[in-house]
């Protein structure tokens, strides 16, 4: 019999006597004839919480007063309210589902009695359940408050009843850390971002300073090989980063839709790389890595280069290795190299494509000299090319570079070569001989012919005298351009963006034989000017390309076309014709 029943029995026995004995008397005066009052509820007020265990904990708002609130409730006021805590240790992650039987719940997590909601749910209990959740992030273990209560009176409805918690703490992963890096071989790895502290660290998704929840891994890269990692997020979107150590400089990234980084390693030792593995935007889940090596190019340095010659090829870059080079684009995108073997009296016409990269050629006469020829495109499938030549009488070797614009790890290249036959030197008469008895003809008067003084020695307009060359009076050769290597009328990408290269060298000379380079000049002052001087060289004539000349170049290429016009009184003899 409970305690209201029995206050109800004494009073009615009490009722049927006319003289109280004391006993009676006694119960009387404590109020037995009065209602009793529900049972207290223990964890009715905040500074009283009862302990909440992982797993499912029932309870029951009914009695409870809601007195002893302290701290905000959330958008609206919480009553009949019961209080429970638990701990978190650093890094885990709690979240408290509750359902209620039949009544409006709400459910608030604090920090501390009158402190910080964290986090709030106040949705009707029908069909439920409510859930709240927060992670500790604070690094050492925090108490938290969970209070639970009605928010909301509806007609039929009660405003308190019994209610379960199911309570769920999930630790962070073992290599929620750097220095706790996993050790993954090449296969795939199974991993969870979930309940992961962010790490402050560089990275190419928003800069320094990005704290996303992230896991690390660490492996091993054999020399000479490249590592390919690669990420696929069960349900969201992921950020790969690569390091060589804790708090270095990042090696390579990627995030958004294409989680995919790779790293060369051209060295002969192994060398160690950490894996992060983080979401955009702070969100977390599941997630497959795949650990891949793969060959670094055989050709991927200047020392390394591969034998090649006339013929059409299917290349590839990809993995290959940067290398600070300058050139004519970008310098140190991947790239690969070949050995160009040349008969004598050899010209090699040289065009490269790819279909999902831009293209840079270049020419080299051997490692770690400047570039005779070049050219790029920054867009897929655009044809650059070059042309080099050996006016020798004995074989010469070039060197070829490939490398790409716009894909970092390398692409895959179509490569034509294509040999024609050309004059061995002083074989020929050219257009800069001078007979030593007169002047030399050319099929007609030739404009700019030089005067021979002496024995092998004459000096060049605005040239530095030059000791056993010969040279001319710097005029220029008529029809074409100089610029225009292709003799179409027509001003090109390339050839303009040879035209900027002469502008950026200080300077320019002639190449030792017409056609060592694709218009017979080569960039930087030198001492051989025994050539028609370029047409773009006009004001002043002094063997450099000035602004205003860089300038009527490029007037040149926007206007479609161009013709030789010398009595029409333009300041380089030539007219533009616009589109």
């Amino acid at each position: 019999m409970n305690a209201l029943g029995l206050s109800y029995l004494v009073c009615v026995f009490v009722g049927r006597r006319s003289r109280l004995s004391p006993f009676l008397a006694l119960l009387v005066s404590m109020g037995c004839c009065l209602p009793a009052s529900a049972a207290v509820v223990a964890n009715d007020e905040c500074t009283n919480p009862t302990p909440l265990s992982v797993g499912t904990t029932q309870g029951d708002t009914t009695g409870s007063t809601g007195e002893g609130v302290i701290g905000p409730d959330c958008s609206q006021p919480i009553k009949n309210d019961l209080w429970y805590t638990f701990e978190l240790t650093p890094g885990a992650t709690a979240q408290a589902a509750v359902t209620p039987i039949d009544f409006f719940l709400a459910a608030a997590l604090y920090d501390s009695c009158g402190g910080t909601v964290l986090d709030c749910s106040q949705v009707p209990g029908n069909p439920g359940p409510n859930a709240v959740e927060f992670q500790n992030k604070t690094g050492e273990n925090q108490t938290y408050l969970l209070r639970i209560g009605s928010y909301f009176s509806a007609s039929g409805r009660p405003d308190a009843g019994p209610f379960s918690i199911e309570l769920t703490v999930v630790l962070p992963p073992e290599n929620d850390a750097c220095a706790d890096a996993i050790t993954v071989d090449t296969g795939t790895t199974s991993g969870s971002t979930t309940s992961a502290l962010g790490a402050a660290v560089n990275s190419c998704v928003f800069g320094n300073g990005n704290q996303f929840p992230d896991v690390w891994y660490r492996t091993v890269v054999p020399a000479k090989k490249a590592l390919e990692v690669r990420a696929e997020p069960l349900n969201f979107t992921a950020v790969l980063d690569l390091y060589h150590a804790c708090g270095g400089d990042i090696i390579e990234c990627q995030g958004g839709d294409s989680s995919r980084v790779s790293h060369s390693n051209p060295a002969d030792t192994p060398e160690e790389v950490l894996i992060r593995v983080a979401g955009t935007q702070g969100r977390t889940g599941d997630f497959d890595l795949f650990v891949s090596l793969e060959d670094v190019p055989a050709n991927d340095a200047c020392t390394d280069a591969l034998p090649i010659s006339e013929g059409t090829f299917n290349l590839s870059s990809r993995y290959a290795t940067g290398e600070p080079l300058a050139s004519c684009l970008i310098a140190e995108f991947a790239d690969i190299w070949y050995q160009l073997a040349l008969p004598a009296g050899t010209r090699a016409n040289v065009s490269c494509v790819s279909a999902d990269s831009g293209s840079v050629v270049t020419a080299y006469e051997d490692c770690g000299q400047d570039e005779i020829a070049c050219d790029g495109n920054t867009q897929p499938n655009q044809t650059v090319q070059i042309a080099v030549s050996n006016t020798r009488s004995t074989e010469k070797a070039f060197l070829l570079r490939l490398a790409s614009f716009g894909q970092t790890k390398g692409t895959d290249f179509s490569l034509t070569i294509g040999f024609e036959s050309v004059a061995i030197e002083g074989e020929a008469e050219t257009a800069t001989e001078a007979e030593t008895t007169g002047e030399a003809e050319t099929g007609g008067e030739a404009e700019g012919a030089a005067e021979a003084e002496g024995e092998g020695a004459a000096e060049a307009e605005g040239a530095a005298e030059a000791e056993g060359e010969v040279t001319t009076d710097g005029e220029f050769q008529d029809g074409w351009l100089s610029v225009d290597t292709d003799f179409n009328f027509i001003i090109s990408l390339p050839e303009l963006l040879r035209l900027i290269q002469l502008f950026n060298s200080d300077g320019f000379h002639c190449a030792d034989a017409p056609f060592d380079t694709e218009d017979g000049f080569v960039p930087g002052p030198g001492n051989n000017y025994a050539c028609f001087r370029h047409d773009s060289d006009y004001n002043p004539k002094d063997w450099r390309i000035s602004l205003s000349e860089l300038l009527r170049g490029i007037q040149f290429f926007n206007l479609s076309f161009y013709i030789y016009c010398p009595d029409e009184g333009t300041e380089d003899g030539f007219c533009v014709l616009g589109k």
